[in-house]
């Protein structure tokens, strides 16, 4: 199941692309008349210099944004993309009332194949931007049936085809300067009445979701380097969908590589941490004809690098998965609950990146990996914790591998299990009842569920595996299982 990203979109649009994070301003800048005033809160707020559309009006100014101005040039549209109503307050913020996005907007990506659509049957906006870029900015929107719509740019040309829908949508974004260029950001979303249709080679894909939710924060974004990320990954998405030309020209990959190795430089540093999290509830749906349906679904992302060295966190929750053509005897051991909680830490981003850039280099070997790579304590690749439901029974468990200096493996880990007997028995083991399911499928877990439970040791109603990895050797409860592996005797200790 994919993540609700449909809501990031539409959330962005909603604020009118206000995660294009403002650089700061400094004070030997400040501008004189209000005007001027307002024209560096919008380019602060969009990262961009303009061309903003600014006009006098009674008490304030009419403002119109377009799509260059809101995209580092990179989308263009027939009509301004964002128009507003601005007053300056008492303390010199500006207030943008009326933030409406264009309806229906036609935007194009440069020398992309596709081209969205963006249809919205009610909307309200606001925000708060502070000029000096030394104070919080904030804004919000509502909005009702929003559509969004991408196909190809012309008829022929490959291309996605998608259409989204939103019965209602909250969106807040809040920004705090934090010094030196940097803001922390918050951003927040909520989405209902959501649908979405796309095709894809295994069929067309349908979702529908009750309720979607994001939430996000970033402490201590590099503006700077955020926003020349930003256009640098955007030129680069543009030119891989871009058909290769057929006449003679610069070879495409020596011009992608020159902007990957600017996109890594532009990443260094670019923030101190970050994290994301994304719920779906109530989500049901098809692929190819075949129905599926989700309770709800979870996924969170985090990542910071204390001293340099990269931590990365994921989170991932399913419950409630149903495959309604399924047979009642198969359904019945569908997970009721799943639940995953990765994680990497260790990783020297420093060297990282050279190792990236010296990969990007025109001529000459690749790289090698080099002891530099990790930390000192090495490259560790856990898992915080695991669980699963399925029929009768429950697992849960954690463990780690860590990749030492000297790239040689070693890890361990722990795994309980209950209900598992009760699980046999359902399968039709040893100690089944009559009336055990025969299913020819799952009879085939049995003999896999009967060697686990040997290899177990009991603990209360749990039965609980250790396991460890070491000189290229596994032992479950201290018993080793190199054999089982195929690989050579265990080594005297």
């Amino acid at each position: 199941m994919r993540p609700p990203h449909p809501i990031r979109y539409a959330a962005a649009l909603l604020i009118g692309l206000s995660c294009l994070a403002p650089p700061a301003a400094r004070a030997e800048d400040a501008p004189i008349t209000p005007e001027q005033s307002l024209r560096t809160a919008l380019g602060a707020w969009f990262a961009s210099p303009g061309p903003f559309d600014i006009a006098p009006t009674e008490g304030g100014f009419a403002v119109r944004v377009p799509a260059e101005a809101a995209s580092f040039g990179l989308l263009t549209a027939d009509q301004p993309m964002l128009t507003a109503t601005a007053r300056q307050t008492a303390s010199g913020a500006w207030n943008l009332n009326d933030l409406t996005i264009a309806s229906p907007l036609v935007l194009h990506i440069q020398g992309g194949s596709a081209i969205d659509t963006l249809r919205i049957g009610k909307q309200n906006g606001h925000a708060l931007l502070d000029a000096s870029g030394t104070g919080e900015a904030l804004a919000e929107g509502t909005a009702e049936n929003v559509d969004l719509i991408v196909e190809p740019s012309r008829p022929g040309v490959p291309g996605p085809r998608m259409t989204q829908h939103f019965g209602h949508l909250v969106a807040q974004d809040r920004r705090t300067p934090v010094g030196n260029g940097r803001m922390d950001l918050m951003r927040v979303a909520d989405a209902t009445g959501w649908t979405m249709s796309e095709a894809l080679p295994q069929g067309r894909l349908r979702l529908s979701g009750g309720a979607l939710h994001l939430a996000g924060h970033i402490e201590a974004l590099d503006t700077q380097r955020f926003a020349t990320a930003t256009a640098l990954f955007l030129k680069l998405a543009a030119a891989w969908r871009r058909p290769a030309p057929a006449s003679p020209a610069p070879p495409r990959d020596r011009l992608d590589r020159d902007e990957a190795r600017r996109l890594i430089e532009a990443l260094r540093g670019i923030a101190n941490s970050f994290q994301v999290e994304e719920t779906a509830e109530g989500m049901s749906g098809s692929l190819g004809g075949q129905d599926f349906g989700v309770a709800h679904t979870g996924l969170g992302l985090a990542a910071e690098a204390p001293d340099g060295l990269l931590t990365l966190r994921l989170d991932v929750a399913i419950d409630g998965l149903a495959l309604p053509a399924l047979p009642p005897e198969l359904a019945a051991y569908m997970p009721r609950h799943i639940a995953l909680r990765p994680s990497l830490t260790g990783l020297d981003l420093a060297a990282a990146s050279q190792l990236a850039l010296g990969a990007l280099r025109d001529g000459g070997p690749p790289p090698a990996l080099n002891e530099g790579l990790f930390g000192p304590q090495g490259l560790v690749l856990a898992l915080d914790g695991f669980a699963i439901d399925v029929g009768p029974a429950a697992f849960s468990g954690r463990g780690r591998a860590t990749m030492g200096q000297d790239h040689a493996v070693r890890g361990s880990a722990v795994i309980t299990a209950s209900g598992l007997d009760a699980l046999i028995a359902q399968l039709g083991g040893p100690g089944g009842k009559s009336g055990g399911t025969s299913d020819a499928q799952l009879a085939q877990a049995t003999p896999v569920l009967l060697m686990l439970k040997g290899l177990g040791r009991p603990e209360g109603d749990q039965l609980v595996w250790n396991l460890e990895w070491r000189d290229e050797h596994l032992r479950v409860n201290g018993a080793d299982m190199s054999a089982l592996l195929g690989a050579n005797p265990a080594k005297p200790r």
